[in-house]
């Protein structure tokens, strides 16, 4: 875990917290003894879901009615539970009186993965051939148009190696959340209990013991993100070779997507960007003691 200062209580610093939380806000409940710090691209529906489950709202989530049924949960966070005038204030509050904060980080280097795999999303040809657009769709053309030219169909083949040239130049404080550090402003400021997300059940089953919780154990399956694939370990020289390759966008889905890690890419120049890119992401991570 990692932990950083205590935050004042005077109005000044009062306001700053209000407008901290607001760039990825916490999950409060006044029926869970703790406030769950999350961010995109880092296990935030299964750790959502595990956080509904005991304020009792799990299956209110599940059941809201929402066109996007995989990530409903997230509808009800927005739309539901954050949606309530005083939300802010009651979180603020709870902040500065001490309520205790956790939260997931993900390996920044699978994180980061993850991310530029969203970007070859293969439904996006059948979008885009009904005229339909998305961030997603958005953000591979103009990674597109900074590989090849600005005539560039959004579907011409991106490697990874061109996802984090591309990256480096962007403005981590304004990009989409999906792209952006895990670390933000805010964690600076407040005490915040951090855990791996590589230890996520063995976590949540020590932090329900630590706060009086029932375990869980049984509704694991329930918190499952179902949007996830899983990643096979691969021989090195296959991984770099997948990163490296400009793989065209009708090829997604594939059967397998490689396992990557901070081990397979090390002395590599993909190495050197996201070090470069998610230095604070990978300081803090590195932070964290593994669960034993």
């Amino acid at each position: 875990m990692i932990e950083s200062r205590k935050p004042a209580t005077d109005s000044a610093d009062s306001r700053k917290l209000r407008r901290l939380v607001k760039r990825r806000k916490p999950i409060n409940h006044k029926d869970v003894p703790f406030i769950l710090c999350w961010s995109h691209k880092a296990g935030c529906t299964a750790a959502l879901k595990w956080y509904l489950h005991h304020a009792g709202l799990l299956d209110d989530a599940l059941s809201m009615h929402d066109p996007n049924h995989r990530l409903k949960v997230h509808s009800y966070e927005n739309k539901v539970l954050k949606a309530r005038a005083d939300y802010t204030d009651e979180l603020v509050r709870a902040i500065e009186t001490g309520k205790p904060m956790l939260g997931f980080m993900r390996c920044p280097y699978q994180r980061v993965f993850s991310s530029y795999m969203i970007l070859n999303h293969w439904r996006y040809l059948s979008l885009m051939s009904r005229g339909v657009s998305n961030p997603g769709i958005t953000m591979r053309q103009t990674l597109v148009a900074n590989v090849y030219d600005e005539q560039a169909p959004f579907h011409q083949p991106i490697s990874f190696m061109d996802y984090l040239n591309w990256l480096r130049h962007q403005n981590m404080h304004t990009l989409n959340p999906h792209h952006a550090p895990q670390t933000l402003p805010l964690h600076a400021h407040v005490d915040i209990t951090f855990y791996r997300l590589d230890d996520f059940d063995g976590t949540i089953t020590a932090v329900e013991r630590e706060y009086g919780l029932k375990i869980s154990s049984a509704n694991r399956a329930d918190f499952s993100s179902g949007h996830h694939r899983n990643k096979t370990v691969l021989p090195k020289e296959e991984v770099l070779g997948f990163l490296e390759t400009r793989r065209p966008l009708q090829d997604y889905p594939l059967s397998a997507l490689p396992q990557l890690s901070k081990s397979i890419l090390a002395g590599t120049d993909m190495d050197r960007l996201i070090r470069e890119i998610f230095a604070d992401d990978i300081a803090a991570y590195d932070r964290i003691p593994a669960l034993t």
